[in-house]
């Protein structure tokens, strides 16, 4: 289940805040990049110790996992007296890395996962006593930085969100290998409770995770759901200030071709050539959260994030220098190969057919056209620097 983590109301802490009024200046910062990037660094790990098998295209289905819930947010003032107590990030911290790491572990399968889950809250309990042994924060106050429930519970979300100035929130990842999962009924149900528990605890501060393509009603496969998703909150009263977030393909997406390289020597999908593909990088993800839940807002925005642009093509020849393999090639399969690939791995038919169908607008460029009116600046992680 994942942790939710909200923003206490300023009016929770007895921390003196500097500017008197000013409920939109927290400091977001080391939490939403610790997240992000811990997720990628327990990956790496548990896969050099376990080695799953890697099917075409799975990094997709990973995806989910390491986005938002990868993300823990904490509220921080400043100053901080020596004696000031409230409700302590540290917790939040910890239980959004470690709940991060569990879920991106038990969905792909790892034979470790319960280490995982072990491990990482036993460090987030770590944290949390620390911040008590240095006479940082009461036994409570740590208590009061994390919860831990189900997006599936309206109520729960409702009692989370109670008093919070700001929420960022997303949709949960389901594994694709579950031929009973619905994801659109999934997103619908999701948002529906974040709705409910957002009118219902009186927040006018949302930040939603969506994804490129979430303007798209349709022809853009599994992506359609973000315009729903979209469509829904938009339904919530006009007081209440949204930030869609739209990142691009992530580059964690690329462990997804790991089976092909080492068997075929090639990167394998039904998108590719010479057309400059937009690319994000979590933490430059989590740095423009932050960014959007510390500034002040008002009606409806959408923010597209991205990190680098690369052509398919030199993207295989930057990652083929950078593992041995200078003449590793990007090779554009057809969409029937792709989606009988995929479903011979065992994935659920109708949730190939879409990722198939989002490869084939993104191969057209049709997927990119509201990203090119709207390109943003772009962030610091290059993909140079996914090789390190």
């Amino acid at each position: 289940m994942p942790a939710v983590t909200r923003f206490p109301s300023s009016a929770e802490s007895t921390t003196t805040v500097p500017s008197a009024g000013a409920r939109m200046t927290w400091r977001v910062l080391d939490v939403l990049v610790a997240g992000a990037a811990g997720v990628g660094a327990v990956q790496r790990v548990v896969d050099a110790v376990a080695d799953p098998p890697w099917i075409l295209g799975a990094g997709m289905a990973a995806r989910w996992a390491e986005r938002g819930l990868a993300l823990g947010l904490c509220a921080r003032h400043e100053p901080e007296p020596p004696d000031a107590r409230g409700p302590g990030g540290g917790g939040a911290a910890g239980a959004g890395v470690a709940t991060a790491a569990g879920v991106v572990a038990s969905m792909r399968g790892y034979r470790l996962a319960p280490l995982v889950w072990l491990v990482g809250m036993a460090i987030g309990a770590a944290t949390a006593y620390t911040r008590i042994a240095s006479d940082h924060h009461y036994f409570t106050d740590t208590l009061a930085g994390a919860a831990i429930g189900t997006v599936e519970d309206a109520e729960f979300l409702s009692a989370a969100f109670k008093d919070a100035d700001a929420v960022y929130t997303m949709i949960p990842p389901g594994s694709y290998n579950d031929h009973n999962l619905d994801v659109r009924a999934q997103v619908v149900q999701t948002t529906g409770n974040y709705k409910h528990a957002i009118q219902q605890a009186g927040v006018k501060r949302v930040v939603q995770l969506s994804s490129i393509g979430g303007h798209m009603e349709k022809g853009n496969g599994i992506l359609g759901v973000y315009f729903e998703m979209e469509k829904l909150l938009n339904e919530l009263p006009s007081d209440v200030a949204i930030t869609f977030m739209r990142p691009v393909g992530f580059y964690y997406n690329l462990f997804g071709f790991i089976q092909t390289i080492k068997t075929q020597g090639v990167i394998a999908t039904n998108y590719g050539g010479d057309n400059k593909k937009p690319w994000v990088s979590p933490i430059d993800i989590a740095a423009a959260v932050a960014e959007e839940l510390t500034a002040p807002s008002e009606g409806r925005k959408v923010r597209y994030v991205a990190s680098d642009e690369v052509s398919c093509n030199e993207l295989a020849a930057i990652l083929g220098n950078a593992i041995g393999k200078p003449d590793l090639k990007w090779v554009v399969i057809p969409d029937e190969q792709l989606l009988k690939g995929m479903t011979a791995a065992g994935m659920n038919p109708k949730i190939a057919a879409g990722l198939v169908e989002m490869n084939a607008c993104a191969h057209t460029g049709v997927l990119y056209e509201d990203y090119n009116r709207n390109r943003p600046a772009l962030g610091k992680v290059k993909l140079t620097d996914l090789k390190k």
